[in-house]
């Protein structure tokens, strides 16, 4: 009997140590800040408020309308501008480091997200006459955000999910995560409200957004929207694929 007691106390233990690990260290599992890269397009600094500065990596600035990209949790921006420069050269591309990313200060929360991607599309909106958003992975939640609080062209969401709180819901089911999760990024609960012209963008064989939670947000939108999925593409390799840049520029033009 002392063995069971034994037995149980310490897998009560264990759970409750993993439960506070997830609870403590919950965003070092969604956010993985890039370094600074080097590069040789113009950078624009934005003042986000408390002292805290945007770093936005820009091409084709002069181009009358613009596109505002958020990249995905691990993703160095400043590598992919070159190639939607090029692939979207009659606009102007911003590329978003979120905080705590290359040369942005702070330290990235959903909250603190959301309210950035509100001052970069209040600083591009002012030189530009439309300004289209492209979020790809953790940026989808950002952009789907934004795209309700401001009146963003069109949208591009890349391997979307619909909600952070329910993939982690799927990794970790033994837990009550919806009581530990402090970023949630419930893009499923705003897609109703978003009337913009949006396209999807998925990889045939994501192993990181489970095809299911891009799916139920798609069909959230309550409306037909175009969705495009890659063959033989992963979540990080998408881009390689021939028809990934000429979809986005075909659908913004």
């Amino acid at each position: 009997m002392k063995v069971v007691a034994f037995i149980v106390g310490l897998g009560l233990l264990l759970y409750l140590f993993t439960a506070l690990a997830l609870l403590l260290l919950q965003r070092s599992f969604i956010y993985f800040p890039s370094p600074i890269v080097m590069h040789s397009f113009t950078e624009k600094n934005v003042e986000a408020g408390e002292g805290i500065r945007l770093n936005l990596i820009v091409a084709n600035e002069s181009k009358r309308e613009a596109v505002i990209y958020f990249g995905g949790n691990a993703e160095a921006v400043a590598g992919s501008v070159a190639e939607y420069a090029e692939a979207l050269s009659d606009k102007a591309i911003y590329m978003v480091n979120y905080r705590g990313y290359g040369k942005s200060e702070g330290q990235p929360t959903e909250e603190a997200l959301i309210q950035d991607a509100q001052v970069v599309y209040d600083f591009v909106s002012k030189n530009h006459t439309k300004v289209s958003v492209i979020g790809r992975s953790l940026g989808s939640g950002v952009a789907c955000r934004l795209a309700t609080l401001r009146p963003v062209s069109n949208l591009v969401l890349i391997t979307p999910y619909d909600s952070i709180l329910n993939i982690a819901k799927s990794a970790y089911p033994v837990f009550p995560v919806e009581y530990l999760l402090k970023d949630q990024y419930r893009s499923v609960d705003y897609a109703a409200a978003i009337n913009v012209p949006v396209l999807v963008i998925l990889a045939q064989n994501d192993s990181v957004i489970p095809a299911q939670n891009s799916h139920r947000l798609i069909e959230a939108f309550d409306r037909h929207i175009p969705v495009a999925v890659l063959a033989d593409t992963g979540h990080n390799d998408l881009q390689h694929n021939a028809e990934f840049y000429p979809l986005i520029s075909d659908f913004l033009r």
